[in-house]
C-alpha cells in the first residue's frame, strides 16, 4: 500500500468519525459562552438548514442557515423592536424583504448587502412616502416622494437628492417649447 493510499484511508476514517460526533450533523442545540443559543439543523457542528438563534440581548432569528450564517428565507426580530422578514445572503439582508423599524418606519422592496437597493416603498414614521428606486440606502433613479405636508417630488433622484421631474414631451409644450427645451416641432417628431 502506498503512502497516498494510507493518507486517503486515514482521512476517510477521521471524516467518518467526525460525522458521528454529537451535534455534528442532524438537529441539536448549540449553547454559546455569551448566553446565546441555537436550536435546529447542523452540519459539521455549524448552523446549517432550518433553525432558530437567540442572542444574549434577546434578538431572535428564525429561518435558514448556511455554513453558520443567516442565508435564505428568515425572520430577524431585534431586541430594539426592529423587524426584518425576507431573504438573507451571508448574514445580510439581500433580495426581497420587509423592514419595520420600532418607530413605525417601514420599507418593502429589494435589499443588497443590508441596504435598500432596487425597487421599493418606504413609509416614514413622519408620514412621508417614497415609491421608486433605491441605491445604497438612498433614493436613486426614478421615484416619487409624497411628503406629509402635501408636497410631491416625482422624477429622477441621484444619491438621495431630487434632480428634477420627468416630463412627457408630447404633453409638456409651453409657448412652442417643452420644459425640456425642445420646440413644438421637435416634440411632434418624438410622438
Amino acid at each position: 500500500m502506498t503512502k497516498v493510499n494510507i493518507y486517503i484511508i486515514f482521512g476517510l476514517i477521521v471524516f467518518v468519525s467526525l460525522l458521528s460526533l454529537p451535534g455534528c450533523n442532524g438537529e441539536g442545540t448549540i449553547k454559546y459562552d455569551d448566553g446565546s443559543y441555537y436550536v435546529g439543523e447542523t452540519r459539521f457542528g455549524l448552523r446549517h438548514g432550518q433553525g432558530s438563534f437567540t442572542s444574549a440581548d434577546g434578538s431572535k432569528y428564525v429561518g435558514e442557515f448556511k455554513d453558520d450564517l443567516r442565508h435564505g428565507q428568515g425572520i430577524l426580530n431585534w431586541a430594539s423592536g426592529d423587524l426584518y422578514v425576507g431573504e438573507f445572503q451571508d448574514n445580510m439582508y439581500h433580495g426581497q424583504g420587509t423592514y419595520t423599524g420600532a418607530d413605525g418606519t417601514k420599507y418593502v422592496g429589494e435589499f443588497k448587502d443590508d441596504l435598500f437597493h432596487g425597487q421599493g416603498t418606504l413609509n416614514w414614521a413622519s408620514g412621508d412616502l417614497y415609491i421608486g428606486e433605491f441605491q445604497d440606502d438612498m433614493y436613486h433613479g426614478q421615484g416619487t416622494l409624497n411628503r406629509a405636508d402635501g408636497e410631491v417630488f416625482s422624477g429622477i433622484w441621484e444619491k438621495g437628492e431630487f434632480v428634477g421631474p420627468i416630463y412627457h414631451l408630447a404633453n409638456a409644450t409651453n409657448g412652442g417649447f417643452s420644459e425640456n427645451g425642445f420646440n413644438a416641432s421637435q416634440v411632434d417628431l418624438l410622438k
